[in-house]
């Protein structure tokens, strides 16, 4: 649920998140609890109560799921244009000077396209149904038929379905953690 917090409404992030730490004393396992309580201590002081990045910066709430690989897919799409393959060194600074100019041109027939409907990236079918499953839970908690913590819960469960079939490979992870004294 801790990972979910950006799928609420801003405004009810840090309620949210004080319920989620009073939750934390409910955990049996004392080496969990203790990590579970190092965790909130970072995501208060980082994400909660900060001036920095507080919740109204980084809640996603009522917009589409973006990847990293739609930044990945742009810089390749950079590199095509430079007549380049895509390389971790990068592109030369006045080749990418060009190649941003040129992108640039491209902004106000891109902008037309998209008044028009028409896409302008494709979009892998498992985002598409998880964009679809938060719009239908957004749209129920706002109109009541759904508590925040409830909508908290459903996302929470819908990631771990999402992730699980993704990530199934990296859950042996054998690392170990440092545990503070309670």
């Amino acid at each position: 649920k801790l990972m979910c917090l950006h799928l609420l409404p801003k405004g009810k992030i840090a309620a949210v998140f004080g319920d989620l730490r009073l939750a934390v004393e409910a955990i049996q396992n004392r080496d969990e609890r203790k990590l579970v309580k190092k965790l909130c201590a970072y995501v208060d002081e980082t994400w909660i109560d900060t001036t920095m990045w507080p919740p109204s910066k980084w809640s996603v709430h009522m917009q589409k799921v973006r990847t990293t690989n739609d930044v990945e897919g742009w810089h390749n799409h950079l590199h095509n244009h430079a007549g380049q393959k895509y390389s971790y060194n990068g592109l030369n600074m006045y080749l990418l000077f060009d190649v941003l100019n040129l992108e640039a041109l491209q902004v106000d027939k891109n902008a037309a396209k998209l008044l028009q409907g028409h896409k302008l990236r494709r979009e892998r079918k498992s985002f598409m149904e998880l964009n679809s499953n938060l719009k239908e839970l957004w749209r129920r908690h706002a109109t009541s038929e759904l508590s925040t913590k409830n909508l908290l819960s459903e996302c929470a469960n819908m990631y771990t379905k999402y992730n699980t079939v993704r990530y199934a490979a990296s859950l042996d992870d054998d690392r170990e953690c440092e545990l503070e004294e309670e």
